[in-house]
């Protein structure tokens, strides 16, 4: 039935290929005429596509260079058309060379689609990729995620079409595809492995023939082989010979450690607030607290009790000036010690237990926080009057105010488990929060009050990963524990309030029988990979191509399909994982686009089975073929009609009033402000688009070397400006009002 299908209207290859690549290039403009300004990566590439013609050999050492050369090429082609070094300059010609080879990736595209599943078929699966929002909206940015797709793509196609035809000697051109690819991104080496694996089943399958084919062919194989590393040589030698291995850098475990990752407890994900739990007097409770190590260190566990509605406070030092950071922000402390090079701040572990809400208990008073930038240093005071004297009579600039910090007691009300906080000051005449002073430090003043945390309650025991407790009768009540993950250097923790009651016993979790952690590092990263998988295929698309791929290859694919579709699949999610564990512990749609392009084509197969499952139960009992065929024809369009419904309202959206803002202020700094002036901001598209020197604005810049500050005011933050800098422009940062983008200047 296929090949009936085939000879329709969708069986020209020419027109079909004309009609998707004149949808796709409509669409691409459209994208990019609406879409105000191009991505954060997409500045990053122009950056360093910039920096080829004078240092290329450090653009080649930090990073894969075929993309930003693709984009320097482009650019040169415009200088010969007049255009200059101006932003748009850059970005309209790295526009229009990504929206080219996304136009040439369809090609191979479809020819993959059309051998595995037939002309129909494979026109609707790169129709469906065409309108999907994520993929299209990557094609219009400057990314090179559509590059990069191109090459494999075209190996893929070409490793099929190898096998298929038995042509060993297209297996020069898939290595030689591998090689480029590898210049845009070094994933693209795994098309080695795709046809090595194909290889491999060929030369399985002549020795499973009787008679064997003659001793020729094996050696076939072997030149194939030969002819594929060859082929990936020739481009990729150069390259690592001159710049080194981008991939085994890049592989490279990360300079600083960073904490467990704290998957769930008692089989409820982690969550900011306390998780609830509840027991009977006498019943057993069982946590198992899933975790993992994203460096893969030993990790210990243990268990603090702290007085009901406290969190952790954390410490840590600013090593250059002795500086000390109090916070109970666990993303705070992860930035900070992320963000900066290793040695910068360091951690000093719990502090104590402290409040975040003033009405949590009673004499709770709040501690203010200040940072300066000129001094590098925080101040903290329980002061309401030593606050007001920060604000008026330090000198101007000096301090800027970051709020309430938390909420402690003061020295008129002593705890049970208080831990005394002190401000000490050094021979410099410098100050810093402490519990204790060395000898070089002279105590100069009560600060707050805190909690020190206790021993847990009695019978509570934690043997690995699992927090076991038989509560007594007299331990009715709420108990808030924090279960702590340490790896020896950094610690995660999750607090957790047991309801100690005599009502029926809830059993939380499940005990994890493959050893700390394991479970909990496959579910969590597993959820990732699939989410990511799921967005691009905007949800809709999922359930088809889960169906599809079964079918097919349970059905109808041959031994070939099977093994190289298998080994696309498995490859892909690897890599992702891989990403995810050595290099930055995220999982964008990005990543997953190649998985999702290559295996498209299983789309409308699902559909297909779905459309004649829907018409098996719609239909009548004893109706004939041709009518059942006709309904499930109908199916099949109505199902495809919703899908493409689904994508349409995001993919043709109009850009982000985020992103409006952030031209609007790049617009007013090119035309307000001089050449040599500085602004400090925190999106690097703003000193893109402004043609102004940029730094980041975070905690460690000098505001004495800035001349302006692009920042987000909310309504609810005050004090988040710049104390005593001129607001000069401001535009809603969103569309609900409650944050503007603001540009200070200066005083």
């Amino acid at each position: 039935m296929q090949g009936m299908e085939d000879r329709g209207p969708l069986g020209h290859d020419g027109r079909n290929l004309a009609l998707l690549i004149v949808l796709a290039l409509v669409l691409g403009i459209y994208l990019a005429i609406v879409n105000p300004c191009i991505s954060r990566d997409g500045v990053l590439y122009i950056n360093m596509a910039r920096t080829l013609s004078h240092d290329p050999l450090r653009t080649a050492q930090t990073y894969p260079a075929g993309y930003p050369f693709l984009l320097h090429a482009a650019h040169w082609v415009g200088v010969l058309f007049g255009a200059g070094d101006t932003p748009m300059a850059w970005v309209i010609p790295s526009l229009a060379v990504t929206l080219l080879l996304r136009l040439l990736a369809l090609i191979p595209l479809y020819l993959l689609s059309r051998m595995l599943v037939g002309a129909r078929r494979g026109f609707w699966a790169v129709l469906i990729l065409i309108v999907l929002p994520y993929p299209a909206h990557n094609g219009s940015d400057v990314l090179r995620e559509w590059p990069f797709l191109f090459f494999l793509a075209l190996g893929v196609w070409l490793t099929f079409l190898a096998f298929r035809r038995r042509q060993w000697w297209l297996f020069g051109l898939i290595g030689l595809d591998a090689g480029l690819g590898y210049l845009i991104r070094p994933e693209c080496a795994q098309l080695v492995v795709y046809a090595l694996i194909g290889l491999a089943v060929v030369l399985v399958t002549l020795r499973s023939q009787c008679p064997p084919e003659p001793r020729l062919c094996a050696r076939a194989l072997v030149g194939a082989a030969v002819l594929l590393l060859l082929g990936f040589a020739i481009p990729a030698a150069p390259y690592v010979t001159w710049a080194g291995l981008p991939t085994a850098r890049k592989l490279d475990p990360p300079e600083f450690n960073r904490a467990p990752v704290i998957a769930s407890v008692g089989g409820r994900s982690v969550h900011y607030e306390p998780l609830q739990f509840e027991v009977a007097a006498g019943a057993l409770l069982e946590m198992p607290i899933e975790a993992f190590d994203p460096d893969g260190n030993a990790m210990t566990y243990s268990v603090v009790a702290a007085p009901v509605g406290t969190r952790p406070v954390y410490r840590l030092r600013l090593s250059g000036t002795g500086d000390s950071l109090w916070t109970i922000s666990d993303r705070q402390k992860s930035l900070l010690l992320t963000r900066y090079r290793p040695g910068v701040w360091e951690y000093d572990g719990i502090a104590g237990y402290v409040y975040a809400e003033p009405n949590a208990t009673e004499g709770l008073l709040p501690v203010y926080g200040f940072w300066s930038p000129v001094l590098n240093r925080h101040f903290y005071t329980l002061s309401e009057s030593e606050r007001k004297a920060v604000v008026q009579g330090e000198p101007q600039n000096q301090w800027q105010s970051e709020g309430v910090a938390f909420y402690a007691f003061g020295e008129a009300r002593p705890l049970a488990d208080a831990i005394a906080v002190y401000r000490f000051r050094d021979r410099a005449g410098e100050r810093t929060w402490a519990i204790e002073g060395d000898g070089d430090l002279v105590r100069e003043a009560f600060a707050w009050y805190a909690h020190a945390g206790s021993a847990p309650p009695a019978g509570l025991t934690v043997d690995g990963n699992l927090v076991r407790w038989r509560p007594r009768p007299d331990q009715r009540g709420i108990h808030q524990l924090n279960l702590i993950v340490d790896d020896g250097h950094l610690q995660s923790g999750q607090l957790v309030q047991i309801e100690v009651g005599d009502t029926r016993p809830m059993h939380a979790g499940v005990l994890a029988a493959d050893g700390p952690g394991r479970l909990a590092a496959f579910v969590h990263v597993a959820n990732l990979i699939f989410r990511s998988i799921s967005d691009n295929l905007m949800q809709y698309f999922l359930a088809p191509l889960c169906i599809g791929f079964w079918y097919r290859l349970r059905r109808e694919a041959g031994a070939y399909e099977r093994a190289l579709m298998i080994a696309i699949v498995s490859v892909n999610i690897l890599l992702m994982l891989g990403r995810y564990l050595w290099i930055q512990p995220v999982v964008s749609s990005r990543y997953s686009l190649g998985l999702v392009a290559l295996t498209i084509a299983y789309v409308p197969v699902g559909l297909d089975v779905i459309a004649q499952w829907l018409a098996r139960f719609t239909s009548g009992h004893g109706a004939q073929a041709s009518g059942e065929r006709a309904l499930q024809r109908r199916w099949f369009c109505l199902l495809l009609a919703i899908g493409v419904g689904v994508c349409v309202p995001k993919l043709l959206s109009p850009g982000d009033d985020k992103d409006r803002a952030l031209l609007a202020a790049a617009r007013w700094l090119r035309h307000n402000t001089t050449a040599d002036e500085v602004i400090a901001a925190a999106d690097r598209r703003i000193g893109f688009y402004a043609e102004r020197t940029q730094v980041p604005y975070e905690q460690s810049v000098d505001l004495r070397e800035v001349d302006h500050i692009v920042t987000v005011s909310r309504s609810d933050e005050p004090d988040a400006v710049a104390s005593g800098w001129v607001p000069v422009f401001s535009i809603p940062f969103r569309s609900d009002g409650e944050s503007r983008l603001m540009i200070l200047r200066r005083p």
